[in-house]
């Protein structure tokens, strides 16, 4: 008792301290609060604001809204580069979303540029034969088929998800058996390429999983029953920064969370920004907009309830960045390939590609994605370590001049949070789900939707009139 005691004193002792070396400069108050400005937050802000009438205050920790949506320009050529996402799939309001803010979109079309494969830790290319279209096609309307089964329990949420012994026998099975099952092993390196990359190697993870991250609108996709955007200026940044007029001065740019008190009657959170300033926030409801994972929720305090669900989760971190270099190939694409099986991918950790398309500067996206322990050094260090044994292997010429250079680097956080297939077959769903207005505190992303964009938008909508019932 006296050792609980004593942590307690030590951890008001630290708060004391902090908010001694950085006073609170205002106080707020707000109907709801939205900690995370990414795709699920600062979507929920307008629609909180706007269309339901509540007062918001937004903390984002980046000086920029849209999280993954992380568009660079080249300060030199003036052209951008989208190092996050590339296109928005057409789901939901998304349409009616970017007409809001005048965004004019077009339909995505496939990108025509050569494709090589190479496994990165021999820096040899792999003899590897891509299925045809027709293969493709075949296996993407059986899988979309499949996957419109579950449709109505994944999207927009997991809100009628099967409770445990109730979950279809082909959610839990490991994806390579139920690729084998159904034939549909043409269609998995796409699936892995477009957007289950950050689950690694794809034939152990559960059906569940995989499927969440490619679920069935993504599919229809790839059988010629749906579409994918793009916004037309070639900058998808330009939605989020139409977004970022809007809300004004609602939004706290570059700040985070330091300290939060939650209760059944509401909550207060003290927000720091860059500038040491800090901002305490009284609210009637919290709206968090982040991964939730126990580090990122250090700051809120979790009770024993809530770290019962979630210390059950594990999570991919994930990077991108924007390199150069004279021999990297022109138009071409350098897929990491494990061997030359369409269900053999590599594990994490792992740089997914070297990407150039329609570029004439030789800059090259690249993407990387690791376990919990994965940061930005060692991300930084697969791409050098992949560049070097391309080079050494032979698979690309001399390096001349400088050799791989970086000209920019994002870390894109947390993805792909998920349970154990034990936990999952347990009734893990229902646990993550009874912590939606647990604290005044509700959720939003896609750890509690689709791994997509504007799945999330989607599962927002079904998270705010819940959240703003009895305001």
């Amino acid at each position: 008792m006296l050792a609980k005691a004593a942590s307690l004193l030590t951890a008001a002792s630290v708060v004391a301290m902090s908010s001694a070396a950085s006073p609170i400069t205002q106080k707020i108050s707000r109907d709801v609060v939205v900690v995370g400005g990414g795709a699920a937050g600062a979507y929920a802000a307008v629609r909180l604001r706007e269309d339901y009438g509540k007062s918001i205050a937004l903390v984002e920790k980046e000086a920029r809204l849209g999280g993954a949506v992380d568009t660079w320009t080249d300060p030199k050529t003036n052209t951008p580069y989208e190092l996050g996402v590339e296109a928005f799939l057409d789901y939901g309001n998304a349409t009616q979303f970017f007409e809001r803010f005048n965004v004019p979109v077009h339909a995505s079309e496939q990108e025509l540029v050569n494709t090589r494969y190479a496994d990165f830790s021999t820096g040899n290319f792999v003899n590897y034969t891509s299925p045809t279209a027709a293969e493709q096609l075949a296996a993407f309307q059986k899988y979309a088929e499949l996957a419109e089964k579950y449709e109505d329990m994944m999207l927009p949420g997991l809100w009628n998800f099967p409770t445990a012994g109730n979950i279809p026998e082909d959610l839990l099975l490991n994806f390579g058996d139920f690729a084998r099952k159904y034939g549909i092993e043409a269609a998995v390196p796409t699936i892995w390429d477009i957007s289950a990359v950050a689950l690694g190697q794809l034939e152990t993870q559960p059906t569940f999983y995989v499927m969440q991250t490619f679920p069935a609108p993504l599919a229809r996709v790839y059988t010629g029953k749906g579409r994918t955007l793009y916004v037309a200026s070639h900058r998808n940044q330009d939605i989020y920064d139409r977004v970022s007029d809007t809300l004004g001065k609602d939004v706290l740019y570059s700040s985070t969370v330091v300290n939060a008190t939650r209760t059944s009657n509401g909550v207060s959170i003290i927000a720091k920004g860059a500038d040491g300033h800090q901002t305490e926030i009284r609210a009637k409801r919290l709206l968090i907009a982040i991964p939730p994972t126990v580090p990122n929720l250090t700051p809120f305090k979790l009770d024993k309830k809530e770290r019962s669900v979630l210390d059950k989760t594990t999570y991919t971190q994930a990077y991108a960045g924007g390199v150069v270099s004279s021999n990297l190939p022109l138009n071409t694409t350098i897929i990491n390939s494990a061997s030359a099986n369409w269900l053999d991918f590599p594990d994490l950790s792992l740089l997914q590609w070297y990407k150039n398309v329609d570029t004439p500067d030789r800059y090259h996206k690249v993407m990387m994605f690791g376990n919990e322990t994965l940061n930005s050094d060692a991300s930084k260090a697969l791409v050098e370590q992949s560049y070097r044994q391309l080079v050494g292997a032979g698979t690309l010429p001399e390096a001349s001049g400088k050799g791989l250079e970086w000209l920019h680097f994002a870390d894109h956080g947390s993805v792909n949070i998920r349970a154990s297939l034990e936990d999952l077959k347990a009734g893990f769903i229902q646990e993550l789900y009874s912590l939606q207005g647990h604290l005044s505190t509700w959720y939003t992303g896609a750890a509690w939707s689709a791994q997509l964009h504007t799945p999330t938008w989607a599962f927002s909508d079904s998270v705010i009139p819940r959240l703003v019932e009895g305001l």
